[in-house]
Formats: C-alpha cells, structure tokens, sequence
C-alpha cells in the first residue's frame, strides 16, 4: 500500500513533465486546462510547455486535482486517491472482495 506525501507527489509529478516528451506534455497540459485549445508545435507555450507545467504544479494544486494529473502522468498506478485522514496520496493498493 504505498503511500506518498502531498509535497512529495507534487515534486514527483513536477519532474516527470519537465522530464517528458512534447506528445506527452500535450496530454498533461489538456488535463491541467481542459477548457484551453491544445498546444502544437509552433503555438507560443509550446517551447517552454514543461516548465510552465511544472511551476504551476509547485504553486501549490488541490490534492484531488493532484490525483487526477498522477492518473494522467501514471497510467500504470491503479486505486489512486487522496487519503485527508494521512494526508498523503495512495496508490497500487489491492482493494479486497468480501463475499455478501
């Protein structure tokens, strides 16, 4: 059940975009601003799209939207979700099946 911090899952997702490729910055900057046209080469955020990403996402981002940007970044994580009780992300935990 692994479990990760706000601050930790916040610095954690900021390097995985700056560390990312255009085509995948494109997906993560439709997540973050799903009202906005997406970018394309040639458009005026698209050379410095990883940076405006990352520094948005250590400006502070509500835990939820934490979670949904993880799912985005973190395809293969499953059962993620925000724990307020801990305050920490969880993620990859087995959910377990009672029988009725």
């Amino acid at each position: 059940m692994p479990a990760i911090a706000i601050n930790e899952a916040t610095e954690r997702l900021a390097r995985a975009i700056e560390n990312s490729s255009f085509d995948d910055l494109v997906e993560y900057y439709a997540e973050m601003y799903p009202s906005e046209p997406r970018i394309q080469v040639g458009h005026p955020k698209a050379t410095n799209v990883a940076e405006l990403l990352a520094k948005e996402i250590r400006a502070g981002l509500e835990p939820e939207t934490l979670v949904d940007l993880w799912n985005v970044v973190y395809p293969k994580d499953r059962n993620v979700y925000y724990d307020e009780e801990d305050d920490v992300i969880r993620f990859n935990e087995r959910v377990l099946n009672y029988a009725d």
